[in-house]
């Protein structure tokens, strides 16, 4: 990375980068497991080996989205069956994330976790009142899923679970 402040932020975002993978290795198997492979790839190739060796995520993106609502939307650079991973951050005191077509709204408060298919369900975020609020999210291009061969990951069902 070329910049030292992206350096430092991945470094200083490593343990909770760490938390999302186990969430997301436990949630998604095959999704982890073939965004970790698009990783390890890229880790191997002279044009992309510095940089890949810098991201711990299992996910090929992150956005970051500071002190905004967001307005009812789908995000479709992924695949219907697979998650997103939202982490909300901040010193605001109540937040709620909105699942339209589930008529559900969910408290959306500092330090929540959230993973769902974004590509399916129509999701907002409102206002938030005083404070600032940080979302981090965590998730896949399809594009580039296909371009190393491994979009096949589809939608998790309880039969992946194996029973004790």
């Amino acid at each position: 990375m070329q910049s030292k402040d992206a350096q430092h932020w991945l470094r200083d975002s490593a343990g909770a980068v760490k938390l999302v993978n186990k969430a997301m290795e436990r949630i998604h198997p095959d999704l982890f497991a073939s965004s970790s492979a698009v990783l390890e790839e890229l880790r191997k190739q002279p044009l992309t080996r510095e940089m890949a060796s810098q991201w711990d995520a299992a996910f090929t993106c992150i956005s970051v989205i500071s002190n905004r609502t967001s307005k009812e939307h789908r995000d479709y650079s992924g695949d219907p069956g697979w998650y997103d991973f939202l982490i909300s951050l901040g010193n605001y005191s109540s937040a709620t994330l909105k699942f339209v077509e589930l008529g559900l709204e969910v408290k959306y408060n500092p330090g929540t976790a959230v993973a769902f298919c974004a590509n399916v369900f129509k999701h907002a975020v409102g206002p938030w009142g005083m404070g600032d609020r940080i979302c981090y999210s965590f998730f896949n291009k399809k594009v580039i899923l296909v371009r190393f061969g491994q979009d096949k990951a589809g939608w998790m069902t309880t039969s992946r679970f194996g029973r004790s």
